[in-house]
């Protein structure tokens, strides 16, 4: 095993403002917190995939929003979800710049 040495880091980003979509995952039939759920964002540039996961390193924690940067130009077609007990939902015309909350229907 390698010792972990050194102090924690906090990483800012200071990059001027961008086009984004987040998203907050909340459970009903799975859990609260949506791990395990994989959400699918699909723009007119291509397909993007996130796992919400709270963890993803030794004494590190993730925040339970997930965040997908956009390009100029590009517009968002459909969101969706896979929910750990197996729904799936797709949502569209959703609001850019701004958390988009997202319930599990059962």
């Amino acid at each position: 095993l390698v010792p972990v040495t050194g102090t924690p880091r906090l990483l800012r980003n200071d990059l001027p403002p961008a086009r984004w979509l987040r998203v907050r995952l909340e459970g009903t039939a799975s859990n609260r917190d949506a791990v395990g759920a994989e959400v699918t964002l699909t723009t007119s540039a291509g397909t993007r995939r996130r796992l919400v996961s709270r963890t993803h390193g030794y004494l590190s924690q993730s925040e339970p929003v997930l965040t997908f940067g956009l390009a100029a130009g590009e517009s968002v077609t459909t969101l969706k979800v896979q929910w750990p007990m197996g729904a799936v939902q797709t949502l569209s015309g959703l609001t850019l710049n701004e958390v988009t909350v997202v319930r599990e229907v059962p």
